[in-house]
């Protein structure tokens, strides 16, 4: 194809124009600016490699870091190389100095007992398809190490950039360059912990509803109601919000708490209750699934309900259709599915 010099200079000027330093002049056709942009940062990226995964560190950043790979239970573990050499050269014995983040890799039986506990410096982000499920590890501390008061303050936008990229950048590029990852995230405040604590250490609940008798859970499968709220939302710590006249109570007796989820103006809100303590109240927070808390806990306590009006409570999601329908209303009035994802159920006339 021939240009004609107008042209020629056009494109001259707008390839200097392009802020583009550090990039060979590649650009895809179809592609638009940012994503030539992130095109051309991946291939300039250095990736290490360890038990089969790839961590992708930006061509900027990676003189600035060390990367150890398959340090005990942990996958990749990254630190910050002049920390590192400030604690050194100070004499100071100083673990972790520079740590940034780790990534590692625990089974489900793992991943169960730790969301039934606090998970401070751990979080869940993403799982395969064979059972394993993938952390992020970071300090609840500042690894941040220089020799001088001076040192500190000159360097610190250079530590800025480092852990914005860590808790920013790390965990998605890691789900984009490792086929077979599925983005996963868990609350773990009190609301998650005390959920996790009914899916995998079944621990026994009551179910109540304003001016109605709660209901308990002998016998029932919880499983797709709890998993929804706990894998679909986190929940923010936040002022005391009016209770409105309708509300859910889930009450665990064994802790004596008790979790009232309600909404107030379209909000969905939680009041987490102990005996001798203040009241403390957190906001559900949707992640990409958009899962409602309180419609997923008001249709929990229908399914609790049709099982005490069936006169007996072994309900699991393995029961077929048929069966539902023959034990809710053997005249055949009644249509019962159970949804995707097992014990989700839905009753239509």
């Amino acid at each position: 194809m021939r240009y004609g010099k107008a042209a020629a200079v056009a494109l001259m000027a707008f390839a200097l124009a392009c802020p583009w330093g550090g990039f060979e002049g590649v650009w895809e056709v179809g592609l638009s600016y940012a994503e030539a942009a992130e095109a051309n940062a991946e291939r300039q990226a250095k990736f290490y490699e360890a038990e089969g995964w790839r961590l992708r560190v930006p061509a900027g950043i990676a003189k600035e870091v060390q990367v150890e790979c398959g340090t005990g239970n942990k996958i990749f573990s990254v630190s910050e190389t002049a920390s590192l050499r400030a604690a050194q050269k100070s004499g100071d014995d100083y673990p972790g100095a520079g740590w940034l983040f780790a990534i590692g890799k625990v089974s489900e039986g793992e991943l169960y007992e730790m969301l039934c506990e606090d998970m401070s410096g751990r979080e869940l982000f993403a799982k395969d398809g064979q059972g394993g499920y993938y952390i992020f590890y970071h300090s609840t501390d500042v690894r941040y190490v220089r020799q001088t008061p001076e040192e500190m303050q000159r360097d610190q936008e250079a530590w800025s950039r480092l852990t914005v990229w860590a808790y920013k950048k790390v965990r998605a590029d890691f789900v984009k360059d490792n086929p077979g990852l599925t983005a996963l995230e868990a609350d773990n405040s009190a609301v998650g912990i005390q959920l996790a604590q009914i899916l995998y250490r079944g621990a026994k609940y009551t179910l109540g509803r304003t001016g109605e008798e709660p209901i308990d859970n002998k016998g029932f499968h919880s499983m797709s109601y709890a998993e929804a709220i706990l894998y679909g939302n986190s929940f923010r710590m936040v002022k005391k919000v009016k209770l409105p006249k309708n509300y859910y109570t889930l009450y665990l007796p064994e802790t004596q708490e008790t979790l009232t989820f309600f909404k107030r103006r379209g909000e969905c809100y939680v009041r987490e209750s102990r005996p001798g303590a203040e009241d403390i109240f957190y906001q559900a927070l949707p992640w990409k699934q958009k899962e409602d808390p309180v419609l997923q806990i008001a249709e929990w306590r229908l399914a609790l309900e049709a099982a005490k009006d069936m006169g007996k409570m072994e309900i699991s999601p393995e029961t077929s259709n048929k069966g539902w329908s023959a034990a809710l209303d053997p005249k055949g009035q009644v249509n019962v599915t159970v949804g995707q994802g097992g014990g989700r159920v839905a009753i239509s006339l």
